[in-house]
């Protein structure tokens, strides 16, 4: 394979990073489902109880000629079997909810070994703009005829490219801006780390609040108003804003390198 169709480093790093991104997410939308499930199973648990307990009472006023065999519902054993069955079933759900935690903090350490390697990275390249800079200043400026050559060779250029029809396109009009400077399809090293480091810090965040949110005493199982509360708390997902961005920013980058290496 040759060197132009390898990746640079901080470019594969926004990469994994966003894989990451979209793992947190899905990681994320099972956690609400088990939210959802806890909900469910915690209100039938409640109405099972107090079945149980208003059982006597229901029968003198209701079912005065049903005996408890003829209504396997109104039956003591089933409904203390049922409670026991739905008390297992929200201890399941919750061990899920608490094991999600492990898996976030799984692709936080990913995110974080990201972010690591792409300090290192921009170590190197700080050292390699003090290297060229140093270089750049021993260099000897071209005589005048060299620029002029350089100028000429340039209008020829310009005007073999007026000649041929123009091939008006988004790759060329990306490719443009980023012969600017600052264009939309540049992503500099210095850049990528950016994006590294707010990505960790804001995931980092992310799972603070959700741990605070499991552990910090909060959910109270047998309270089915805060269990509605944790789940609505729960429901709050960070923006996705940044994530957006710099897949789109990929996407750019990739397109304009397809075209390049099309054209050249």
């Amino acid at each position: 394979m040759s060197t132009s169709h390898l990746t640079p480093q901080h470019i594969t790093h926004l990469i994994n990073l966003s894989t990451l991104c979209t793992l947190w997410s899905q990681t994320h939308t099972k956690s609400r489902v088990l939210f959802n499930s806890l909900q469910n199973i915690n209100s039938q648990r409640q109405d099972t109880l107090f079945l149980l307990s208003s059982k006597t009472s229901f029968l003198v006023s209701n079912l005065n000629s049903i005996r408890d065999d003829d209504d396997p519902l109104l039956n003591e054993k089933l409904l203390h079997t049922l409670i026991y069955k739905q008390s297992c079933e929200i201890e399941s759900i919750l061990l899920k909810i608490h094991q999600s935690l492990d898996e976030f903090e799984k692709i936080l350490k990913e995110m974080h070994g990201i972010y690591e390697r792409s300090n290192r990275l921009i170590g190197v390249h700080k050292n390699d703009v003090i290297t060229n800079d140093n270089n750049s200043a021993k260099t000897i400026s071209p005589s005048p005829s060299a620029t002029k050559k350089k100028s000429s060779s340039k209008s020829k250029k310009k005007a073999n490219s007026s000649s041929s029809p123009s091939k008006t396109s988004n790759i060329q009009n990306l490719l443009k801006n980023d012969e600017k400077g600052g264009g939309i399809a540049e992503i500099s090293i210095p850049l990528s780390n950016l994006y590294c480091t707010r990505i960790l810090e804001k995931y980092n965040r992310d799972l603070i609040y959700k741990r605070n949110l499991l552990q910090g005493g909060t959910l109270k199982i047998d309270q089915i108003e805060s269990v509605k509360f944790v789940a609505e708390l729960w429901e709050k997902h960070i923006e996705n804003h940044l994530e957006e961005k710099i897949l789109d920013r990929i996407k750019i980058w990739k397109r304009i390198n397809e075209y390049l290496e099309i054209n050249s």
